[in-house]
């Protein structure tokens, strides 16, 4: 297949040094726009190298994602600032396929190594062997062929006569189509024929597989299960709270994160003066408001736990604004109480815009209110540890991709932190989870 020579830059320099230190590895499926992948980058690695490349990775700013940091399968991820945009590498050492767990073929990943070629600085599979791995792809991962793929299929069964991988794989698999159905079906572009030959082969596969690899299979789903309350603490989520002035945009802002976060998380807002419903008196008010953040923190909290990041909608530091009349004598004590009545988040960012753009954007504030509203978040800021002042009078594009960033250093942090401690590598599993759908 022909491939283009745009690579995105981080990509371009973990190949580069993998090719400098001589490591065995090939791209499974090359991405359908490599300068700005959209999915997962799929590699394959020989086992005794997975270590030097996970190295490579995390020199360049790579995290691995807890519970899938070791060889036979491991997770990369990463945000790059300049690019705005997250990079994922899903490494393997073994060829295998979702829906037939337990079946790998001898000697494939190796021989997919040796035939590999470099295009520009990628390693990808030879021509022949990329139209099986892609097909079996379709058919024994996702159980369909998709749009999106038929026409690389139908190039690379042209080159299909000079690999002997169909015909290893299919033997393997005790197939009763040979290879030449599947390369005639796609040719034709039969593709309804196409899936039902992949089902015939999944039949296949589960009709012949041994009890070695049906033992293999279940040790692995209840590894799985056995390891989950494990997993709890070492994929904690972390939180981030966003700060500023009305019309500064912090809503639109957690929103756009959240809504290009590749891993799940939740809103949550932690404003402390607005009220939905019936609005109760003001004593009633001032004593229920403590119990109605502690609710939102411990939600926060849940979500957490769950491995999601969350994301609030301001936060309890704005009791930090000076208190306005009437009974401020009173106001001062309480507000502090209030500022302090939960742990602060990983994460604080100040959102910062002149007042007449953020006036223009909500008017709701004057502008001389926000202009004193501004000097008091950024004092907030300078009493925050680790908080950071981002320039929201940008287009939404930048002020996100900045704010991810901040976020997505926090998470790297975090990750590396539990890889530190030393946790032991997770047990052998049969799938990848998918973050990304590529």
């Amino acid at each position: 297949m022909i491939i283009g020579a745009d690579l995105h830059p981080v990509l371009r320099r973990l190949f580069e040094d993998l090719e400098q230190r001589h490591v065995a590895w090939t791209l499974l499926r090359t991405p359908s726009n490599p300068a700005a992948p959209s999915g997962d980058v799929d590699i394959l690695v020989a086992p005794g190298d997975a270590t030097e490349l996970r190295a490579a990775a995390h020199r360049l700013g790579f995290a691995s994602l807890p519970g899938w940091e070791s060889p036979p399968n491991l997770l990369l991820l990463s945000f790059d600032l300049p690019s705005d945009r997250w990079l994922m590498l899903d490494i393997v050492t073994t060829v295998a396929f979702r829906r037939a767990p337990g079946w790998r073929p001898p000697d494939v990943a190796r021989e997919v190594i040796r035939r590999r070629r470099l295009s520009d600085a990628m390693a990808v599979p030879a021509d022949a062997d990329q139209f099986w791995l892609l097909l079996l792809h379709c058919l024994l991962d996702r159980g369909s062929v998709a749009e999106r793929h038929r026409a690389p299929l139908r190039e690379l069964a042209r080159a299909n006569d000079d690999s002997e991988l169909g015909r290893q794989l299919l033997e393997a698999a005790g197939a009763t189509s040979g290879p030449d159905a599947f390369t005639a079906a796609v040719l034709r572009g039969d593709w309804e024929g196409v899936e039902a030959l992949g089902e015939r082969l999944l039949a296949d596969l589960r009709r012949q597989r041994p009890v070695a690899q049906r033992l293999h299979a279940a040790r692995g789903r209840l590894a799985a299960l056995a390891r989950k309350p494990l997993l709890l603490r070492r994929r904690r989520g972390i939180s981030v709270a966003l700060l500023g002035p009305d019309g500064v945009g912090k809503s639109t802002v957690a929103a756009a994160i959240a809504g290009g976060f590749p891993l799940e998380s939740r809103i949550i807002y932690m404003g402390l003066w607005k009220m939905t419903g019936n609005r109760p008196p003001g004593l009633a008010a001032a004593a229920v408001r403590p119990l109605r953040i502690w609710r939102r923190y411990l939600l926060a909290q849940y979500h957490q736990l769950r491995g999601r990041l969350v994301i609030y909608d301001r936060y309890v530091y704005e009791a930090q604004l000076p208190p306005q009349p009437p009974l401020t004598a009173l106001k001062r004590p309480y507000f502090w109480l209030l500022a302090h009545a939960v742990p602060r988040p990983a994460a604080t960012v100040v959102l910062d815009a002149p007042a007449a753009v953020a006036y223009g954007r909500k008017n709701e504030n004057p502008p001389a209110q926000i202009d004193a509203d501004r000097r008091v978040y950024r004092q907030v800021a300078s009493r925050v540890p680790g908080a950071e002042i981002v320039d929201a009078s940008r287009e939404l594009a930048a002020v996100r991709a900045e704010v991810t960033a901040i976020v997505w250093r926090r998470v790297a942090d975090r990750w590396a932190g539990v890889r530190r401690r030393g946790a032991p590598p997770p047990p052998h599993r049969s799938a990848s989870p998918t973050p990304f759908h590529g």
